[in-house]
């Protein structure tokens, strides 16, 4: 990991009155670990444990149940998808964020449909590892990559927002409807406030009422769910 990027940058705000989050390192290679560790522990984070293959990496969370797994995309034996999609089977709730060298926009968007909350890029500055890992776990777009722009701007090629409210099924009330509409449109939570006429607040409060009703933990989640429900639908050809 890049370390020089961190001296003297602002730190990401500790989540106040909270147990540090929980991490699980995922990648084959013992250096790379050890880089990760050395810009997560002691600062709001607690290395939960290490992974050196993808079948260890879902083991690992069945047996320590991590809030956060770090998790690389090659590794020997089981690939990071097909060990995403295992994890995201037996632990939905553990949020995943990517490790890669490859800016595949394919691999983004199949990552993301498999329940991806992040991606970072090997070589990215230490500050921008913890900032991505609190920006997925607050339902916020990560602020220092681009990750969720590239994969909103896929996802804007083939989807429209409905009109109309969300269907009763899932549950959403007309507001939490409509944020969910602004974020198919890639919007952050200081536009949609803007755009709706509310408090940031008062937005970030319907986003987090929205993925509680939705069984999501994230905003590309919420997205990729009301495409497969119905209330998000895709451009016709």
């Amino acid at each position: 990991m890049n370390r020089g990027a961190m001296d003297g940058a602002r730190e990401p705000a500790p989540r106040e009155g909270r147990e540090p989050v929980r991490i699980l390192l995922a990648d084959d290679h013992p250096i790379v670990r050890q880089g990760l560790r050395s810009c997560l522990q002691g600062r709001g984070f607690e290395i939960a444990g290490e992974a050196a293959s993808g079948e260890a990496a879902v083991e690992a969370v069945a047996a320590l149940k991590p809030d956060v797994v770090l998790m690389d995309v090659r590794m020997p034996g089981m690939d990071g998808l097909e060990a995403l999609r295992r994890i995201k089977r037996i632990a939905p709730g553990v949020v995943v964020v990517m490790l890669t060298a490859f800016e595949s926009e394919t691999y983004l968007m199949e990552a993301a449909v498999a329940g991806a909350s992040g991606f970072l890029f090997k070589g990215c500055p230490a500050r921008e590892i913890r900032e991505t890992i609190l920006a997925v776990l607050s339902g916020e777009a990560p602020p220092t990559n681009d990750w969720w722009k590239r994969v909103l701007a896929e996802l804007r090629a083939r989807v429209r927002a409905a009109s109309g409210s969300a269907p009763p099924a899932s549950g959403l009330t007309p507001q939490e409807a409509e944020v969910m509409r602004h974020l198919a449109l890639g919007m952050d939570n200081k536009a949609i406030a803007r755009a709706m006429g509310l408090s940031y607040p008062t937005v970030r409060s319907h986003c987090s009422s929205a993925f509680r009703k939705l069984g999501v933990s994230d905003r590309l989640q919420a997205v990729l769910k009301g495409i497969r429900e119905g209330w998000l639908r895709a451009e016709e050809e």
